[in-house]
This record gives structure tokens, sequence and C-alpha cells, in this order.
């Protein structure tokens, strides 16, 4: 963060958001509490926490390393599954140019007729159905193999959401939390 004043007494705030640590109401809260304590208030309205503990962990717990190599650029083949395959990474190759955005619509009848197609007996949720179809017409489109592993990732906001916190309390809303979600086969 850097903060810059200026000749007229006003001053210029500028900071650069790394996603990992923090998200968009992370960083607002951050700023509307420096704001206050610019002002001269005492404290801020929404305090600081730090309590790792409201998340359960595994007891013991269990450290695995050879769930998904990391991506890894200075590897020669510069793919995101270690597999050495001597081609460059199509997800991290590709021009953002050559790349289209493109919102999509998907109602009741999209959703009934994609889970026509699930080749398991075994229930998922709508997100995770249309997020597993989504990324393998990416990978597909980028031209990875059928057989490759391609990471996905996901971030997720769980405050004020008690489902999605294994085994712990709820999560206040006012409180800032943020998770990142890897996939699993």
């Amino acid at each position: 963060m850097q903060v810059t004043r200026l000749k007229d007494g006003a001053f210029v705030l500028g900071f650069q958001v790394c996603h990992v640590i923090g998200d968009a109401a992370g960083v607002t809260q951050f700023i509307r509490a420096i704001a206050e304590l610019a002002r001269g208030e005492a404290h801020p309205s929404v305090s600081p926490v730090w309590e790792r503990g409201i998340f359960k962990a595994r007891d013991p717990p269990r450290v695995r390393h050879d769930v998904y190599p990391a991506y890894d650029p200075t590897s020669p083949s510069r793919t995101v599954l270690g597999d050495h395959d001597d081609v460059d990474d199509p997800m991290l190759s590709t021009p953002t140019e050559e790349l289209v955005g493109q919102y999509l619509r998907f109602g009741r009848k999209e959703v009934v007729a994609l889970r026509r197609h699930l080749d398991t007996a075994q229930p998922c949720t709508t997100f995770e159905l249309l997020t597993a179809f989504l990324w393998k017409c990416r990978t597909a489109a980028l031209g990875y193999r059928p057989w490759q592993r391609v990471r996905l990732v996901l971030r997720v906001d769980v405050r004020g959401n008690s489902t999605l916190v294994e085994k712990g309390p709820f999560v206040p809303v006012r409180k800032v939390y943020l998770f990142r979600l890897w996939n699993r086969d």
C-alpha cells in the first residue's frame, strides 16, 4: 500500500490486491478501517479477526504431497500437470486475443439435458454439473487430450454460510475469510 500526500493536503491511496490473501470484500473492509482511523476514530467499526481455530482441521493432520504435482514454470514442458509431454500448456500459452469470452445461460431444460449425459449414478449439484461441463468444454477447446488431468481452482466466499465449513460453527458475515478449494478426482 502507498499513501501519497498532495500539496493541497489531499491524500492518494494506492494498493495492489493479491487474491490469495484477500478479496474485494476484505480489501474494502480494510480500506474502510483505514479511513475510520484517519478520521480520528479510536477503533475501526469492524475489528480485525484472527480466529484460525474456527475452522476445524483433521486431527491428526493428514499431509499429502502426491495429489497433484505443482506447476513449475522452470520445467522444460511447462505443464500444469507435471506430465512432461514436451508440449507447452495451452492454458498458460494461449494468447488472450485468441480466447473468446461468452455469457451462457443454463435453464432447467439445459440442466436436465446435461444430467441425462452423466455416466454415474452418484448425485451432483447443479453447480458441480455445470462446472464439470464447462471445464470439459474449455479443456477440449484448448486442445487437451481426454486423458490429461487439468487443475481447476475455485475460490469460494464462505461469509455467512455455515454449510461450507466442515464441523465448524457459523461464519459471521462481517468477518473476513478467504478459501482456496482445489478439485479432486
